[in-house]
This record gives structure tokens, sequence and C-alpha cells, in this order.
């Protein structure tokens, strides 16, 4: 039987990528579109069960997208599901205007549920009826069961990948010079094969060793390919390694089992990703309790285990706090737009990583990830160099009322000194490089702090 089709229409690249990661997983057939003119274009050629749409849009906005809809003989048949950041307050009011709107969502979703709403919408509205419904999971399970490949397939699909992303700036290249894309990326491939290949695994043999484990690993630069495009490549194609991420802000491990993060450690990035700080942020203990604990400790490896050993915590918070901090550290990659990527396939993970076991998706983890990224380039206009240095407006602090500020405002306001750097308030803290840039960001909007301007010489 044919896939259902959904069709997404919404401004943010985010919603597109992340909809179209969690619908394609769950063995819908997802097409995208960025406005809303394009969309009703889309949706004549795709003929979609189900359009999910944003409310506000630039150019033409979730109503007069779903009032042409309407308009459409061919359209006004297709539900559609209204995303607003605004959910119930827009969604229940149109509802009762337009009768191509069955339902809403509000704006953050997780994965789990945007799935869940577009196959009970889709139930509801009798595309599907029971028997038809239990036969789809069952040919969605079998496709999932055609990932799971042998080991000859697995190498064969990482080497093609590689070769992939090696091709490719030189087919774009061709293509805007007028080359049709097709004819140029046969000749490349066709060339590739005949005469470079074995040169170029001898040269990484011999410049790059640590590529290697039996086939090419997937590699490349965040400049070119995002660290995003990599995880969701891994999770879709179920693999099991280690994905190393190095760039000017440190290095980063990520340990795949079957597609899922599993574990995460980072080296070079100073203290915020440390364990304790999660454990503190839980409220599993204080901060003097920790650092008492510390102090007693010859040397500080495996804390986790050693506090549940010591009865301070118990499994479960320790459990909790390593999935706290693995995805944090992950969504502090997402922010790196400079450095290399290099993933190698791995039997059998290392003994940390298997034994955290921590099984994270990485749709749920990229779904927060993004959102983080939205956010951080609305910082960025802000905080724009983290060589900055901000001073105290304490007039303003003394009507605004340091009371009303969070314990976290208070600490990040404490080390705004007219000497600090952003760099420096970060390294000082226990918190994240989008933790610390959003609450200086809040400090900065509600005028608490102001950015120290150097007198020009005359």
């Amino acid at each position: 039987m044919a896939k259902q089709k959904i069709l997404v229409i919404d401004d943010s690249p985010t919603i597109l990528k992340v909809v179209q990661l969690v619908l394609s997983k769950a063995g819908y057939s997802v097409s995208v579109s960025d406005e809303g003119e394009k969309g009703i274009g889309l949706a004549k050629t795709v003929k979609p069960d189900l359009i999910l749409l944003d409310f506000v849009m630039p150019k033409m906005n979730g109503y007069q997208v779903c009032k042409k809809l309407l308009e459409d003989p061919e359209l006004s048949q297709i539900p559609v599901i209204l995303m607003s950041a605004k959910g119930e307050q827009v969604g229940t009011r149109f509802i009762k205007v337009m009768s191509n709107v069955v339902d809403y969502i509000t704006k953050p979703f997780s994965p789990d549920t945007i799935q869940s709403l577009v196959e009970h919408t889709l139930k509801r509205v009798d595309k599907l009826d029971d028997d038809t419904t239990a036969t789809n999971y069952e040919l969605t399970e079998d496709e999932l069961e055609q990932e799971t490949e042998d080991e000859a397939a697995r190498r064969s699909r990482v080497l093609k990948s590689t070769i992939d992303q090696i091709l490719r700036p030189s087919v774009e290249a061709l293509a805007q010079a007028g080359v049709d894309e097709e004819v140029a990326e046969g000749a490349l491939r066709q060339a590739w094969n005949e005469r470079f290949f074995e040169k170029f695994i001898s040269h990484i043999k011999t410049q790059a060793p640590e590529l290697i484990t039996g086939e090419i690993a997937l590699a490349g630069n965040l400049e070119v390919v995002p660290i995003s495009d990599v995880l969701m490549l891994l999770d879709k194609q179920r693999h099991t390694g280690e994905l190393t991420v190095t760039g000017p802000e440190g290095k980063i491990d990520i340990y795949f089992n079957a597609g899922e993060v599993a574990f995460a450690t980072s080296s070079g990035t100073h203290r915020r990703f440390l364990l304790g700080r999660y454990i503190l942020e839980l409220g599993f203990m204080t901060e003097e309790e920790l650092e008492r604990f510390l102090q007693q400790q010859p040397e500080r490896r495996l804390v986790g285990l050693m506090l549940v050993k010591a009865g301070l915590i118990t499994k479960q918070e320790l459990r909790q706090a390593m999935a706290l901090q693995v995805s944090h550290i992950v969504y502090e990659v997402l922010l790196w737009t400079e450095g290399k990527y290099v993933f190698t396939p791995l039997e059998d993970l290392p003994p940390r990583a298997r034994e955290a076991g921590l099984q994270l998706h990485v749709d749920g983890l990229l779904m927060e990830g993004f959102r983080r990224v939205d956010e951080w380039h609305m910082i960025e206009r802000e905080i724009e160099d983290f060589d900055m240095v901000l001073i105290r407006d304490e007039n303003a602090i003394s009507r605004f009322g340091i009371h009303r500020l969070t314990p976290e405002e208070v600490k990040i306001l404490e080390l705004v000194n007219g000497r600090n750097t952003v760099r420096d308030i970060i390294k000082k803290t226990r918190m994240g490089t989008f933790e610390v840039a959003r609450l200086l960001y809040r400090l900065l909007s509600t005028g608490l702090i102001r950015k120290k301007v150097t007198p020009v010489a005359v």
C-alpha cells in the first residue's frame, strides 16, 4: 500500500527539517514548503492526505492559505492541522470558521506529539480504516527491519555516502557553470570509479589512518555539511559507532547504538559539561555537598559511580544526570559551524558508552537543539562577539529589584564587572555557552547591563 502523504507548510527551516524527519521515520511520505503560495502549488501536485500549516508566515498567512485551499475544488477536502505558538487561542477559533481545519498543535511540540496527532487525525477523518492501519503499520515495521543490513552492505553504504560528499561540490560547481547536473554527476562518478578511487584509499591510509576502520568512515567539514545532517543520517541508517567532532571550542565524541545516542563526552570545553553541574541542576545534591565529596577524592574520574557507591545519589538519578549532560553536549555541537567530523563504525562500543546505554532519540534532541539554534541567532544579534565586555547599570538594577531575578541571573550579573568578557563569564560558570548567552541576553534586554564602549582616541 502507498504511503500516506503529508504536506508541511512553514517558514521555519527548523520545523520543516524536524517534522519531515519525524514523520518520514514514522512511514509517511513528506513534502515541505517554506511559504504559503508555493505550498498551495505543491498541494495540487502532491495531493496530500493531510496538511500541517503554520499560522504566522510572511506573504500569505495560515488563514489565507486555508481560504485558498477551500476555494479550490481539488484541495478543499484535504484536512489541515494548524501549527501556532498560540495553539489553543488560534486553533479553536479556526476550527469553527474554516471547515478544512480539523485540529491544531501548539509550538514548540515534541516529536512524539506531532506523530501521534498526525496518526490520530488521519484515522479520525477516515482516510484509513482499522484493517488498513494495521497493514500499514506492519509494512513500516518491515521497512525498518530491511534497514538492518549485513556488514558488507553497511560498509558499502558508508563508502557510497563518503564518495557522495566528495563529489557533490564538484557537481554543484559544474551545474552552476551550465552543465546538466545528471550528466555532471554521471561523468564525475565514472571518472572517480575508473581512476581515483584506489589512489584516494591509498592516500587516506597513508595520511590519515585514523579515518580507516576496515572501510572508509564518514568524514567531512562542518562548513560543508551541518552536523545536524550527519546526526540525522546516522539515526536514519541505524549506525553504531563513534562520531568525533573537533572545532575551535574543543572536541566532542558522540557514541551511537543502532542510530540512537548512547553516550557523549567533551574535552577542551572547560568545566561546563562536567557531570556535577547536572547533578546540581536536577537538585540531587547541593553545591556544598558535592564540593565536600570531591575534596575527599584523590582523583575525580567516574564521579557519578563514586557518588552512587557512597549512597549520595541513586543509579536512577545518575542516569537522569547523564542523560541531561549528553543532551546538552549534543545541543552544543549543533551550534558549531566550523570544524571537522569523523564517524567510525564500531562492532562494540567502548565499556563506558556501553554501560551508560542512554539510547536518546536523535529526533527529540534535534527538536530541542534546533529551537536553541533559532534562539541563538536572535541572541547573536546582541552578543556578536565573545570578547565583548559588559558593564552593570546600578541605577537600573536598583529600580528593577535584584529580588526579581532568578538565582542563575544573579550569578551571571555578579560576573559582569566591566572587565570580564563574555568568554570569561562562560568559563567561570558551570553553565553551557547557550545558557550563559541567553541569560546575558535577558539582562541586556531589560537594561540591567549594557555593552562597554571603548572611548575613541582623538
